[in-house]
């Protein structure tokens, strides 16, 4: 790992549902959504439990969320603290939170890549009839081409098997995906508009234009040939099995990439509000790879970022044309709701 080329080290939180013991991992009783969080150092990827509860707590690891070992715990407490954790750093961990008659199943949200920024599991949110999407299986990222071998192997040990890109065969072919020599396919799903190639055009319009060309990028993405055709194939490949991690992705993992991630989340029922609060969060994970230019060019902030209104003009085209984002899913996309919410939800 490259350390001259970290600054700081930043740590990586992951929103997590907490619920009732019993005899295998999962969820039950009251929801306590971000008092319990994991996350990992960015350049040493050690794993830090935060705790924001009263009361004696245990916790519980494993390889895999359904393979958490119950039998002992890897770390006891009472109260509130942040706890490093003893796991591997280089591989990834799931962990079972238990206090008093609630349990959660925890992981970090945004995956510790010292060549990355915004790639993060989708796992965790909890749908509108109280059951969580799964960890591990969902994966939503900026581009790969920075990636170290320590992020490949980290990868690896989800697994992630299958990685969709939705970049321009231009952006492709300048900063090429780096994948694990362990095994992943690769799919090219390209929607043109969003490239990063089309930051020149953008420095001579006005924050007004930008806005607006972002609202419109966004109505595309949802309605146009190549947009349902892309999203189309993103679903098939989610349909095909549940049995390894898909990772899609663009250059900056909040345009192309937000949308793919927000029609994946109205599909398995996570409320709108969450699936916008998702949406947003790639401002704060993308606060260091584009700053140069933001302070160069001050007019493409709102290029350089996401704001609600560019979601919500695309999710409005959807259901003016189509009655609810469902009946899109259904219909233009082919997504089998009843088979992702069997692969997807615990």
């Amino acid at each position: 790992m490259n350390k001259s080329t970290l600054t700081a080290a930043i740590l990586l939180s992951a929103a997590v549902s907490c619920g009732k013991r019993s005899d295998t991992p999962g969820y039950a009783g009251e929801d306590l959504s971000g008092k319990v969080t994991v996350s990992r150092d960015r350049e040493e990827k050690t794993a830090v439990l935060t705790v924001t509860l009263p009361g004696k707590w245990e916790l519980y690891a494993g390889a895999a969320p359904e393979t958490i070992d119950l039998s002992a715990p890897i770390l006891t407490g009472s109260g509130a603290g942040s706890y490093t954790l003893p796991v591997p750093a280089g591989t990834r961990s799931y962990f079972q939170f238990v206090t008093g008659g609630n349990r959660a199943i925890l992981a970090e949200r945004q995956l510790p890549m010292s060549g990355g920024f915004n790639m993060r599991d989708l796992g965790g949110y909890r749908t509108s009839d109280g059951r969580h999407v799964k960890w591990g299986r969902i994966i939503r990222s900026d581009d790969l081409h920075s990636l170290t071998d320590e992020d490949l192997v980290y990868l690896a040990s989800i697994p992630v098997k299958t990685v969709a890109d939705f970049r321009s065969p231009q952006e492709v072919r300048a900063m090429p995906d780096k994948l694990s020599p362990q095994g992943m396919t690769y799919v090219g799903l390209p929607i043109t508009p969003g490239s990063l190639d089309d930051l020149q055009s953008y420095i001579a319009m006005t924050p007004e234009e930008v806005e607006a060309k972002m609202e419109w990028m966004n109505v595309y993405f949802a309605t146009s040939d190549e947009g349902r055709e892309r999203y189309r194939e993103l679903f098939r490949l989610l349909q095909e099995t549940d049995d390894a991690a898909i990772l899609f992705h663009c250059s900056a993992g909040k345009d192309r990439t937000g949308m793919g991630a927000a029609l994946i989340l109205y599909a398995l029922g996570v409320p709108e509000q969450t699936v916008m609060e998702d949406y947003l969060a790639s401002n704060g994970y993308l606060a260091g790879k584009y700053s140069r230019y933001a302070e160069r060019f001050p007019q493409l902030k709102g290029m350089l970022e996401v704001k609600p209104n560019y979601l919500s003009a695309g999710i409005d085209s959807i259901r003016t044309a189509y009655g609810s984002v469902e009946t899109y899913l259904r219909e233009e996309l082919g997504a089998d709701i009843g088979k992702l919410r069997e692969f997807y939800l615990d």
